[in-house]
């Protein structure tokens, strides 16, 4: 699979839409074959509040051509924030340091590419939106062999389970506090497996009674 390939997967009439695509840079994409594929539900900080945002056809160019491997999670600068300084960054380095996996070489993404404020405050259509940005996320499970994809938000997870027929429920866990909020395993016939997590927008990953790791550990196929 080629970058060529995945660019050509986004349709045209998202290309000048206030969005954001690939979180890390080529090395992401283009492994023979990737542990994990991250993913949210879409890019938050609406475009209407005044931030000066990339278009998605932008986020395309701009991450994809970078010269070294690149993170937005590690290495972007988030609303004039230098690197890592923002909390959901700090978070994602937390839980993937635990992993041993590095976020310059994984591909990750959101499930709609369109950005908004809040994921409840769409100002389009997600069921349209969804199917005119999962040939994207097709092409990068199947072009890099993946076997987990880990979705960041309960909504997020249930399209991706419904979309990749990740019915059987393997494992429900809860956080140990008084929240409880749920992570679910969740496997397809074809043995991929979907692992729903909180968001780290609004979870404190580096605390432990919320840290996802060892559940992202005990079900993830393979370890690495």
């Amino acid at each position: 699979m080629t970058i060529t390939t995945l660019r050509k997967s986004v349709p045209a009439e998202l290309l000048d839409i206030s969005g954001h695509v690939p979180y890390t840079g080529k090395e992401g994409f283009t492994h023979p074959v990737a542990p994990v594929y991250f993913l949210g539900l879409n890019p938050g900080a609406d475009p209407e509040n005044g931030y000066d945002h990339l278009t998605i056809g932008q986020s395309l160019d701009v991450v994809w051509g970078c010269s070294k491997p690149f993170s937005e999670y590690l290495d972007g600068e988030w609303q004039g924030r230098p690197p890592l300084s923002h909390p959901m960054q700090r978070r994602m380095a937390h839980v993937f340091g635990r992993l041993g996996i590095d976020l310059r070489r994984i591909p990750a993404s959101n499930l709609l590419f369109p950005r908004s404020g809040r994921a409840i405050r769409f100002s389009y259509d997600p069921e349209q939106v969804e199917e005119l940005c999962w040939p994207f996320h097709d092409a990068v499970i199947h072009g890099l062999a993946i076997r987990t994809v880990i979705v960041a938000h309960s909504r997020a997870g249930e399209r991706v389970r419904r979309r990749l027929g990740a019915a059987k429920l393997l494992e429900r866990w809860e956080e140990a506090n008084s929240r409880r909020w749920s992570f679910f395993a969740h496997e397809a016939g074809n043995g991929l497996r979907v692992l729903t997590i909180t968001h780290p927008s609004v979870a404190d990953w580096t605390a432990e009674p919320t840290d996802p790791t060892d559940f992202i550990l005990n079900f993830m196929v393979g370890h690495y």
